[in-house]
């Protein structure tokens, strides 16, 4: 059994009826474990030390805390380092906070005021889920917002409310049109969450990027820079929906749906067939059997500089650095 470096009384915690973690396909190569609690600590720390308020620093940690979580590493401690720099140079703005500009009953729109995404769409969400709840449906549209990080979060915020929530975001050109030879449009991000996808493609992205660029507000296609140094105004789109407001059984449906999906003849009885977030699910109950989040050694190197350079205290590892053949 490997080392811990934390202390005897959270050894004998997590320890108690402990069994092997079950293993969990992922890219090989070397990482190594870190509480949660110290992730959480180091991130908090970091956005400390660039003048974000107690309450933010909260929000943003678990924010980023929880991708990592679900095994969406690509939106957890990854971009910490991007949004700090993000805010050091003014392009997200420490103080901002979301306002509205205009509302009817289930619709709004509202203007981020260069905060960080996570800030803008947590506001925004929560005003779609409010009324919905009144209307059956809220649509929110946002202009002037940042990188908003996994979109899941956002619609899980609906569904934990008993409702279906939808969440999308533009971004910069980086996907071509048919026939074109110059990228005109982002691969711009879609999540739908009911019960507690995404999918990217020129159409999708397309009309994604009219709700949430065009119609709010914001830079779309090529008026969103490619080069990160330079502020981006996102738009960005919350729909909340009540399914009990246009029928009352739809739960029932939605059980019988996924049941005829995954009932299905696979392809491979050695694959079988997965609903959208079963291997999120999945991660995560991996990260509970390991009692630590596994990161590749290579960004903890990373991070082990931005800690010297903000002179915060560097991230400290659960288990000694350790190789393994399904690692993160």
């Amino acid at each position: 059994m490997l080392p811990l470096l934390r202390p005897a009384q959270w050894l004998g915690s997590c320890f108690r009826g402990y069994h092997m973690p079950v293993p969990f396909p992922q890219q090989r190569g070397e990482t190594s474990l870190v509480l949660v609690d110290e992730a959480r600590r180091f991130i908090q720390d970091c956005l400390m030390r660039v003048g974000v308020s107690p309450s933010k620093v909260r929000c943003i940690s678990e924010f980023l805390v929880v991708a990592d979580y679900r095994g969406n590493f690509g939106h957890g401690l990854n971009r910490l380092d991007v949004y700090l720099s993000d805010l050091q140079r003014g392009y997200a703005k420490v103080d901002a906070e979301p306002t509205v500009i205009s509302e009817t009953v289930a619709t709004a729109h509202v203007n981020g005021n260069s905060a960080l995404g996570v800030l803008v769409g947590n506001f925004c969400m929560d005003l779609a889920v409010k009324k919905a709840q009144s209307a059956g449906i809220g649509f929110v549209v946002a202009r002037e917002s940042h990188h908003f990080g996994m979109a899941s979060w956002y619609a899980f915020r609906a569904a934990v409310q008993g409702l279906a929530g939808m969440v999308m975001s533009n971004s910069a050109p980086t996907m071509m049109a048919p026939n074109s030879k110059s990228a005109t449009i982002g691969p711009n991000c879609l999540a739908f969450c009911v019960k507690a996808g995404g999918h990217k493609g020129y159409c999708m992205s397309a009309v994604i990027d009219l709700l949430c660029g065009v119609l709010s507000g914001a830079q779309y296609a090529t008026h969103i820079p490619l080069d990160q140094s330079q502020p981006a105004n996102l738009g960005q789109v919350f729909i909340a929906l009540d399914p009990a407001f246009f029928l009352p059984n739809f739960m029932e449906r939605l059980d019988d749906f996924c049941g005829r999906i995954q009932n299905s003849q696979p392809a491979e009885e050695s694959n079988p067939i997965r609903l959208p977030g079963e291997l999120e699910r999945m991660h995560m109950n991996y990260v509970e059997d390991l009692r630590a989040l596994p990161y590749p050694n290579t960004l903890l190197t990373k991070y082990k500089d931005v800690a010297f350079k903000l002179c915060v205290k560097p991230i400290e590892l659960a288990f000694e650095r350790c190789q393994s053949k399904k690692s993160f």
